[in-house]
């Protein structure tokens, strides 16, 4: 992933998360990395900043598929950024599986989902 790459997304979530938080929504994230992503630094770092500067009180699920490796690999990381109560990352091998436990998310928090663009 580029610099370029890593920014972008890191600008574009700051507006999904403000425009979530303004609007009292839960914001919903899959990311499917399977097969043709490459972790890198930049990118980790940009990840890090992003949560640890995320307001405590969004409701953000985020839920990311992966290969085994790249899901170890990511493991890490995600044991890294800053827990907070209403947010949550969890991995994931196999889609059908993150997609239940996005929905699973929904009910517990009984929150409108924010509809953000998708970023490819």
């Amino acid at each position: 992933m580029s610099r370029s790459t890593a920014e972008g997304w890191a600008a574009q979530s700051r507006i999904n998360d403000a425009k979530a938080f303004a609007a009292g929504k839960h914001i919903l994230s899959l990311y499917d990395i399977r097969g043709h992503w490459v972790i890198s630094p930049y990118f980790v770092a940009s990840a890090m900043n992003e949560s640890q500067h995320t307001s405590p009180d969004l409701f953000e699920s985020i839920a990311i598929i992966g290969d085994r490796l790249t899901i170890t690999i990511i493991g890490g990381v995600v044991r890294r950024l800053t827990p907070k109560g209403r947010q949550s990352v969890a991995l994931f091998t196999q889609e059908d599986e993150a997609l239940r436990w996005l929905d699973e998310r929904v009910k517990m928090f009984g929150v409108e989902v924010y509809k953000a663009e998708q970023l490819s």
